[in-house]
């Protein structure tokens, strides 16, 4: 694919973006009559991996995704769909021939699909959470002695015992966390 550029009007210059994914700003003549060049921006990726730039628009300077402005740029939208999904789901390819415009159904639909969403990484729960601290037997195990204000059962102990807050203990055992399971000594409680 041979790359194309397409003007984007900024504030105070016009930023080129092509197919291939790539930003720049346009030659110009600068407001006290010099010129200023061409230079490519560094591109960035924010916490979920995508990638973006930081471009001045309408005077605000804001962070826009890559893949967002090929799409507005290079693929029509007559159905005016509101998400950009990467076909082959790499978020750095930002290619024009890589991305299409898509409802959100359509878009979680083929991240199950490809497999970027699955059981364990989507809505995952216990043990199978990323962040989990504990385990399924220490949850049974802290909800089976529990004793409100215990010295040695009670939420400080636990808390202390398990390297954990006393709200977590407080929200195990009230089942506002771990709530999947209500299993107590080996009893599922449905």
């Amino acid at each position: 694919m041979e790359e194309e550029w397409r003007e984007l009007k900024g504030s105070r210059e016009t930023y080129l973006i092509s197919n291939l994914g790539n930003v720049k700003t346009k030659e110009r003549i600068g407001a006290r009559g010099y010129h200023v060049c061409s230079h490519e921006f560094s591109k960035s990726h924010n916490s979920s991996g995508y990638l973006r730039v930081s471009l001045t628009i309408d005077d605000k300077r804001k962070s826009y995704f890559i893949h967002r402005l090929v799409a507005k740029l290079f693929i029509p939208n007559p159905e005016n769909k509101e998400y950009v999904n990467h076909k082959d789901g790499n978020k750095e390819n930002n290619r024009a021939d890589n991305l299409e415009w898509v409802t959100r159904s359509e878009n979680e639909k083929h991240a199950w699909r490809i497999g970027l969403k699955s059981a364990e990484t989507s809505g995952a729960k216990g043990e199978r959470h990323g962040m989990h601290k504990l385990t399924q037997n220490q949850v049974d195990y802290i909800r089976s002695v529990y004793k409100r204000f215990d010295k040695m059962y009670g939420s400080k102990p636990l808390a202390e015992r398990f390297d954990v807050s006393q709200q977590t203990i407080t929200d195990i055992v009230n089942f506002r966390s771990w709530k999947h399971t209500r299993e107590i000594g080996g009893i599922e409680d449905e």
